[in-house]
């Protein structure tokens, strides 16, 4: 019985003892690795997945222990087999339920000593730790984010005991303060510091043993020699008798900052240097209320103010600025974050003791904090006063320009700038384009869109580079008029025009209609070619001369031969190039033809040239004729001549030997007497007449008849016809009596 209520009681200490070990959240395990047994409580079954009624296997056991887990654990089961030391399982895994629930678990165990065979049955305690895993996980990762944070920040942390000068930190505290992450010793770190830095740290040091806070910056000097700026913040921690006893913080690389700040020290006085020198006015404005922070002399000077105006709100420094719209634009600008620009603005400001009207281009942009908030205005201001009264005296004066413009009678316009805008063109003009008022405002090119294969814009174009005025006559335009494109002619200018620097801001453009003169003039020409070429092909000798001056306009082959020049005689007054006919009254012969329009015509008149340069004498047929235009006004007059020189040099021969012979007839007492057989008239000579008694110098044949006696009238006709016969060799020899019809004396 003592047996049987011991057994019972050491059962019902087992039972309590699983029982706390149930409400404690462990559960009790048991394998037989030969016989292939397990066994687990209701606790070591939830631990490793299975259900609460389900029968646990060997094979099963291994099969929930998580996969990445497995080879471990079986190489500590079989480690743990070869051994009889007791709590040589204590292990971390994980296990995958049949619910596919991952837990993480700590199995903690040992071999059963006195078994027949060793290492063949274990048995021990599980708990389920995946809670604290996780949570370690969390901590773990918090602190690794942590650091990385820190180093993202390019700091690092550490803690230092007081009492042992132990020092534990980040691998980027040493990189920090030396420029290397070697390991080193606060003493090393110290070493770092900059000379003329170590009484700022001794200073923070002995500040922080009294308020328990430290802060400081101070420059590091680098392994390479390169100074760095670092800024350290940390905390003491108290012991139990409120003594100091550990210390911890940052540590945090600020060269670039400190750079920074000191380049934005620099371009802070870099910038007021700037508004102070610079030639147009330069404010800073701040809050909405716009207190003038900063003002440079220029500006000061064109409000007509003073310094004291310093630190004095806009309105309260200004105050004629009331009604106007500047105080509006500004608080828009602060409220929009939009800049505003103007452009020869006119302001009313107090000036030399007076309200005074001034124009001004300004500017107006917003300044911002770093957060991008607005935290005021900037205000650049230039005065254009001249400028702008400038301006609108040349708009007066363009006013009046145009005016003269469109009153003009001759054909005008004004193209403005390098895209040649049409300005303004008066009706005139528009006319010779045959287009409308639409053209105004619009570019040339697009108005007259038939210029663009002609020189016109590249002449103008080229205007604007150079600055020449251009000149044409007689230039011909193609424009489309009443819808067809025709042909026209013009003479006109193109005159830069240019603003008070010098440069062309417009080009003047006047024109003349001259189609219907070139027209008649390439009429005329064409007709004057046609007069040319029967010139040149006549046979006679010709030249034409123009003008008072008798100009040489025209000479054929002939003519140039029968006078003794060549070409080069062309263009050259007449008398110029005739001067030995200087003495002669041929000249005024041509001046009475050009001024009367009279023909003059004289035949066999002697001249005594210089042909080729060498004299000669000839005789020559001549004719003035003047020649006039379709107006009926002379312009010119043609010469026409013919030599006749050995003509009359023959006939002077004939009439010399005539003379002779009448001399010896004469001396011969022999009369003569000639018959025109087409006429049937016979004249006589004095000598002869005197015989016949025929008082006139000339009678028909048959009034002399009467005169032969009776007898010899029948045999004189006979003779006379005979005589005309060509047969008869042109020999007439006849005797025959007559009777004087005055005197009545008979004759033989």
């Amino acid at each position: 019985m003592n047996f049987d209520r011991l057994e019972e009681h050491a059962l019902q200490e087992i039972q309590r003892y699983q029982k706390a070990l149930e409400l404690a959240g462990v559960g009790m395990w048991e394998v037989d690795t030969i016989e292939q047994k397990v066994y687990l409580d209701k606790r070591s079954k939830e631990c490793y997945g299975f259900s609460e009624d389900e029968q646990v296997s060997y094979h099963n056991l291994l099969k929930y222990i998580h996969p990445g887990d497995l080879e471990r654990v079986t190489e500590a089961i079989s480690q743990a087999n070869q051994t009889t030391q007791t709590h040589l399982l204590d292990m971390h895994f994980r296990t995958l339920s049949y619910t596919n629930t991952l837990r993480w678990v700590h199995v903690k165990g040992n071999v059963y000593a006195g078994d027949l065979v060793e290492g063949s049955r274990f048995g021990g305690i599980v708990t389920d730790v995946s809670e604290q895993i996780e949570l370690r996980e969390q901590f773990t990762k918090q602190g690794l984010r942590a650091e990385q944070a820190l180093e993202g920040a390019s700091a690092g942390w550490f803690t230092l005991e007081r009492n042992s000068d132990k020092i534990d930190y980040s691998a980027t505290i040493a990189r920090i303060m030396t420029g290397s992450e070697q390991i080193v010793s606060r003493s090393t770190l110290i070493e770092h510091i900059h000379p003329e830095d170590l009484s700022l740290w001794n200073l923070a040091y002995e500040q922080a043993a009294i308020t328990g806070k430290l802060h400081y910056q101070i420059r590091f000097v680098w392994d390479d020699g390169s100074v760095h700026w670092i800024r350290v913040m940390g905390t003491y921690g108290y012991d139990e008798e409120g003594e100091p006893y550990l210390f911890s913080g940052i540590a945090q690389e600020t060269t670039q900052e400190v750079e920074s700040r000191l380049e934005l020290k620099v371009s802070e006085e870099r910038f007021r240097s700037v508004v102070e020198q610079a030639p147009m006015g330069i404010g800073l404005l701040r809050g909405r209320e716009m207190r003038i922070e900063i003002v440079n002399d220029k500006l000061v000077e064109l409000w007509g103010k003073d310094d004291s105006i310093l630190g004095m709100p806009l309105q309260q420094a200004l105050p004629e600025l009331e009604g106007q719209a500047f105080m509006t634009l500004l608080e828009q600008v602060y409220d929009t974050g939009k800049p505003v620009t103007g452009r020869g603005i006119a302001a009313n400001l107090q000036r030399n003791g007076r309200l005074e009207e001034a124009y001004f281009d300004f500017a107006y942009t917003p300044l911002r904090h770093a957060d991008g908030t607005i935290s005021g205005v900037m205000v650049l201001g230039t005065e254009v006063t001249t400028q702008v009264l400038s301006q609108k005296a040349i708009e007066a004066s363009e006013a009046k320009f145009r005016s003269l413009i469109e009153e003009t009678p001759f054909a005008t316009a004004l193209y403005r700038g390098e895209e040649l805008i049409i300005d303004v063109a008066n009706p005139a003009m528009i006319k010779l384009w045959g287009k409308d008022e639409s053209v105004h405002g619009r570019r040339l090119a697009d108005a007259l869109p038939e210029l663009e294969s002609q020189p016109f814009l590249d002449i103008l174009a080229q205007i604007y580079k150079t600055g020449q005025v251009y000149h044409a006559r007689e230039m011909r335009a193609d424009l489309v008029v009443r819808g067809k494109l025709d042909s026209f002619y013009f003479n006109f200018i193109y005159k830069p025009l240019r603003d008070e620097k010098g440069q062309v801001y417009a080009i003047l453009n006047m024109a003349i209609d001259v189609t219907n003169e070139v027209l008649y003039r390439k009429n005329l020409e064409e007709s004057e070619l046609f007069s040319k070429s029967i010139i040149f092909n006549s046979p006679v000798a010709k030249m034409v001369v123009t003008g008072k001056q008798m100009i040489i306009h025209t000479v054929n082959e002939n003519m140039l031969q029968m006078i003794g020049r060549d070409e080069s005689i062309i263009g050259q007054p007449f008398m110029d190039v005739m001067q030995e006919l200087e003495d002669t009254p041929l000249f005024n012969r041509l001046q009475h033809v050009y001024t009367t329009g009279q023909t003059f015509h004289e035949p066999e008149e002697r001249f005594d040239l210089l042909r080729f340069a060498k004299p000669y004498t000839g005789y020559y047929n001549y004719t003035y004729k003047a020649l006039t235009n379709t107006n009926g006004q002379i312009y010119g007059v043609i010469i026409a001549a013919t030599e006749v020189t050995n003509l009359v040099l023959a006939r002077k021969k004939v009439e010399e030997a005539e003379a002779m012979m009448r001399g010896a007839i004469e001396l011969a007492q022999l009369g003569t007497w000639t018959y025109d057989p087409a006429t049937n008239r016979t004249t006589y000579s004095d000598r002869l007449r005197e015989w016949f008694g025929i008082l006139p110098e000339e009678e028909d044949l048959d009034d002399v008849y009467p005169v032969l006696s009776n007898a010899d009238q029948e045999r004189i006709r006979t003779a006379m016809s005979w005589a005309l016969n060509p047969e008869s060799g042109g020999i007439y020899n006849e005797e025959y009596a007559i009777t004087n019809r005055t005197t009545g004396q008979k004759y033989i």
